[in-house]
């Protein structure tokens, strides 16, 4: 067979590690069973290594594919994790669709350039209904006939507070049962986060 070039590795993952739900990734432990359902599709999946522990999924005769988690049971509660993140690679512009299976779907469009492509779904306003507590599956269809799939994870939004300092001169108050701090003209709550 003809050797293949692959690309180099995707970006490393930025999200803080606490709050990221993995399904797969290097940069992320991850305790879900998944394996390629047999969906009868055409599309070929090869593991290969882009860099010194750097792993990616490399398809080809691509239609469409499922990934199965669990048994096709469910992941868990990702009422948490109501954010979906994932690098697709390709050679050169073309789109592919999207969902995650809930006892329900929704195919969605992404337009991908070429190269690395890393795509991140807020899963409650792009599939209107989705049980974030029922999740066993995710699909592609329409694939383009070869392309890279890496880091895969459901994440949510960090709750660290960074460089924000309450200094002793602040205003200390309590509203509606909750102490809010006040520091020229600026509410914060109590573990100095900024207020709208």
């Amino acid at each position: 067979p003809p050797v293949v070039e692959h690309p180099a590795a995707a970006p490393a993952p930025t999200h803080d590690a606490a709050q990221v739900f993995s399904i797969y990734s290097d940069a992320y432990t991850s305790t879900v069973a998944r394996v390629t359902g047999g969906w009868g599709q055409s599309t070929t999946e090869e593991e290969v290594e882009l860099a010194a522990g750097d792993k990616a999924f490399y398809y080809t005769n691509c239609n469409y594919l499922g990934w199965e988690f669990n048994g096709s049971t469910t992941i868990g509660d990702m009422t948490a994790y109501p954010k979906l993140h994932l690098d697709i690679y390709v050679a050169e512009a073309a789109s592919i669709q999207f969902t995650p299976i809930w006892g329900g779907e929704a195919l969605k469009d992404y337009a991908l350039q070429a190269g690395w492509n890393a795509i991140d779904i807020n899963l409650v306003t792009e599939f209107v209904g989705i049980n974030l507590t029922n999740i066993i599956q995710v699909k592609w269809a329409n694939m383009p006939a070869t392309c890279y799939i890496d880091n895969v994870y459901f994440y949510g939004e960090s709750t660290d507070v960074e460089n924000i300092t309450v200094e002793n001169t602040a205003t200390k108050v309590i509203e509606n049962g909750q102490l809010i701090i006040i520091r020229n003209g600026v509410k914060f709550d109590a573990t100095g986060k900024m207020m709208k």
